[in-house]
C-alpha cells in the first residue's frame, strides 16, 4: 500500500498527452523506418540490409519493437528481432531457421504472445515475447516438404481476436490468381488434435484475389485485411464483419487503387487507417475509406506497419534522433544522439528539424545485376549516371510545362543504347537482362523516359 501526500482526495494523476506514430518496413533495403501520422519526420531507426524484413509489431508498455526477415525464402533462415523504440539494443529472439519465411506479425498482451504466418512453412506460429517457447498452431502442408511450392497453401497475415479466443490468418494462393483465402481457428489447439488435423479451422472468405495482411477493430468488431492481387477486387482494403452468423455476403471494398497492397495498421480511437504498398507508398483514410491521403512514395518496397500512440515530449515526438546513425549500419552514433533510456519515448532527445534528403531508390533489391557481364554492368553504371546528372536536374520542369525535352536527344544517342538486347543491324546488342536493368535505371529517374 502507498500514501500519497498533499493532495485533495478528488484529485487524479494527470493523464500524459499522447502523440501518434507510424512504424513501417521497407523490404528492399532491409530498413525499419518511423514518421508521424501525416508523414511528416521521416526517419530511419534501423538498416540491415537485404534480409527481408516483413512484419512488424510494437509493445509499447515494454518499449520494444519486433519484426520478422524473411531471408532466403527457399532456404531455413528466417528470424525475428526486436529492439528499442528508437531501433537499439537490437536483438535476435528467434533464431535463423527457428521459423522458415515469416511474413505478418502481431503481439496478443494478455497472454505475452507473438503470433506470425510462415509462408513457405505453411504454418502459423506462436512464442513467447522472449522468442522462446516456440509452437506450430495450424499446418497448412499436408505433408508436402519445407520450402512448400504450393501458393494456396502459404500462410501470410496474421491477426488475433483476444475477446473471442480466436486468430485470424490468409492463405494467398498463386500470384493474380485467385486463389486467396482467409480463415480462423481457436488460440487453443484443441485436446487430442494437432497442428495438422485440428478440426476447428473455419474458412470464411475463399477465391479472394491475393489477401495478404489483416488488422481487427475490436470495438466494430470488424476485420480489415489487404489484398495485393489484380483490380477491381484486388489492390485494395477490404472489411468485413466478425461475427456473422449463417452465410457471409461479399466484403466491402474501403480502398482501392494500391500499387501492391501489402502492410495494414487501424487506429480505431481515431476512426482511420494506414496503408503500405510494394510500390513505395504510405497511405491514409477513414475507416470507411474517406478522406484518402497519400502520406510518402518512392521509399523502396513497403512492407509491414504499426500505428502506436506514445507519451509527447515538449515538442517532438519522434522515436529517435535524426543525428544517430541507423542501427545496423558501421557509424556509431554521436554521444549526445543516444538516448537516456530505452523504452520511454518521452526520455529520448530531440530531434533537429533540418529535412534528411530521401534515400536513392532501390529497385534491384534482388541484386539481379550481379547476373551480367563486367562490360554489361559498366553499361548499366553508364545509364545511371547520365540519368542521374542530365535527366533528373530537368525532367521535372519539362513535366510541368508539358514539353519534350530535346535538348538531351543528343547526349542520349552518345550513349549507344539503340537495339540494346538485339545482334545484328548495328543493334547495340548485349542480352535481354541488360535491356531490362537498363529500362529499370531509367524508370528509377522518369518512368516515361
Amino acid at each position: 500500500m502507498s500514501t500519497i501526500v498533499g493532495r485533495s482526495p478528488n484529485t487524479q494523476d494527470p493523464q500524459p498527452a499522447l502523440a501518434g506514430r507510424l512504424f513501417f518496413l521497407d523490404l528492399a533495403a532491409g530498413r525499419v523506418l518511423s514518421a508521424n501520422p501525416d508523414g511528416t519526420d521521416l526517419t530511419t531507426l534501423v538498416e540491415e540490409g537485404r534480409k527481408l524484413p516483413d512484419g512488424l509489431a510494437i509493445d509499447i508498455a515494454a518499449g520494444h519493437l519486433y519484426w520478422t526477415n524473411m531471408g532466403n525464402p527457399k532456404a531455413n533462415d528466417g528470424s525475428i528481432l526486436r529492439s528499442g523504440l528508437d531501433g537499439g539494443n537490437l536483438t535476435t529472439i528467434v533464431p535463423a531457421g527457428g521459423t522458415f519465411t515469416p511474413k505478418q506479425l502481431q503481439i496478443e498482451k494478455s497472454t505475452g504472445k507473438l503470433y506470425w504466418c510462415d509462408r513457405e512453412g505453411m504454418r502459423v506460429m506462436r512464442s513467447n515475447l522472449d522468442g522462446s517457447n516456440i509452437e506450430t498452431l495450424v499446418d497448412t502442408s499436408r505433408g508436402d516438404p519445407r520450402p512448400g511450392a504450393d501458393p494456396t497453401k502459404w500462410c501470410v497475415g496474421i491477426a488475433v481476436d483476444s475477446e473471442k479466443g480466436k486468430f485470424y490468418w490468409t492463405q494467398k494462393g498463386g500470384d493474380n490468381a485467385g486463389q486467396g483465402s482467409i480463415l480462423r481457428a481457436s488460440i487453443t489447439v484443441p485436446q487430442g488434435q494437432t497442428a495438422a488435423n485440428r478440426r476447428d479451422v473455419e474458412l470464411l472468405y475463399e477465391g479472394l484475389p491475393e489477401p495478404i495482411d489483416l488488422d481487427i477493430d475490436p470495438g466494430a468488431r470488424m476485420l480489415y485485411w489487404t489484398d495485393r492481387g489484380d483490380p477491381p477486387l484486388g489492390n485494395t482494403v477490404n472489411r468485413a464483419a466478425l461475427d456473422v452468423p449463417g452465410k457471409r455476403g461479399a466484403p466491402e471494398i474501403v480502398f482501392d487503387h494500391l500499387m501492391e497492397g501489402i502492410g495494414l495498421a487501424l487506429d480505431p480511437k481515431g476512426g482511420r487507417m494506414f496503408v503500405t504498398d510494394f510500390g513505395g507508398s504510405v497511405y491514409s483514410a477513414n475507416l470507411n475509406g474517406t478522406n484518402r491521403q497519400t502520406l510518402q512514395i518512392a521509399l523502396g518496397n513497403l512492407t509491414g506497419i504499426a500505428y502506436v500512440d506514445l507519451p509527447a515530449t515538449s515538442g517532438a515526438s519522434a522515436a529517435a534522433s535524426q543525428n544517430a546513425a541507423p542501427r545496423g549500419s558501421t557509424a556509431a552514433a554521436p554521444e549526445s544522439a543516444r538516448p537516456a533510456s530505452k523504452g520511454v519515448i518521452g526520455t529520448m532527445p530531440i530531434r533537429s528539424n533540418e529535412a534528411k534528403p530521401l534515400p536513392t531508390p532501390n529497385s534491384d533489391f534482388y541484386q539481379l545485376v550481379e547476373v551480367l557481364t563486367d562490360d554489361e554492368k559498366a553499361v548499366v553504371r553508364k545509364v545511371r549516371t547520365y540519368m542521374e546528372n542530365k535527366v533528373q536536374p530537368i525532367i521535372n520542369k519539362y513535366w510541368s510545362d508539358d514539353a519534350f525535352p530535346f535538348e538531351l536527344l543528343a547526349s542520349l544517342k552518345d550513349l549507344g543504347l539503340g537495339g540494346l538486347g538485339f545482334e545484328g543491324y548495328g543493334c547495340a546488342g548485349g542480352s535481354q537482362k541488360l535491356f531490362g536493368l537498363v529500362a529499370m535505371e531509367m524508370a528509377r529517374v522518369d518512368a516515361s523516359f
